[in-house]
């Protein structure tokens, strides 16, 4: 009778066998279809342009795994959310209320971001600066000399 140990390893080996094979299985099938694939391309004349667009048009509604992105009606169809205008009305609440709660953890105005700020320090050389964000190399050199931010300071 042979031992547990024994009897293990073989086990063992039987499915790392197993496994091989299946590799091997699905790595012939990986190069069949990526030549099948190039021979479509090839026959239809598209370009690299066209099949990156197709792939990115592609992932719309599905996961990076295809699977349908929730919210979306995949292959079984509904995902299981509930049905109905009043469905959609809950949705758009909370997506504002969260959308609100980012904004004010954030600290600022929803549409704050992308406003155009008039500047309000201007160097030797005509270069401005709004004041927010990094300080300019410029601003930062002469800072570095010993110069103040102050003296650049546009008069309203």
């Amino acid at each position: 009778m042979p031992t547990a140990p024994d009897s293990l390893r073989k086990k063992i080996q039987q499915l790392q066998t197993k496994l091989t094979a299946i590799e091997a299985q699905q790595s012939a099938a990986r190069t069949a279809a990526l030549t099948f694939l190039r021979q479509a391309i090839a026959d239809l004349g598209l370009s690299a342009e066209d099949v990156a667009a197709a792939l990115a048009g592609a992932g719309r509604g599905t996961t990076r795994r295809g699977r349908p992105a929730k919210g979306t009606k995949g292959a079984k169809g509904s995902t299981g959310a509930r049905k109905g205008p009043k469905a959609k009305q809950g949705r758009r609440k909370k997506t504002a209320a969260k959308t609100a709660a980012k904004t004010a953890a954030k600290g600022r105005a929803k549409g704050a971001a992308g406003v155009k700020v008039p500047a309000k320090y201007r160097g030797p050389a005509g270069e401005t600066w709004s004041g927010r964000g990094k300080q300019p190399r410029w601003l930062a050199a002469l800072v570095a000399e010993g110069r103040t931010p102050t003296e650049f300071l546009i008069a309203p």
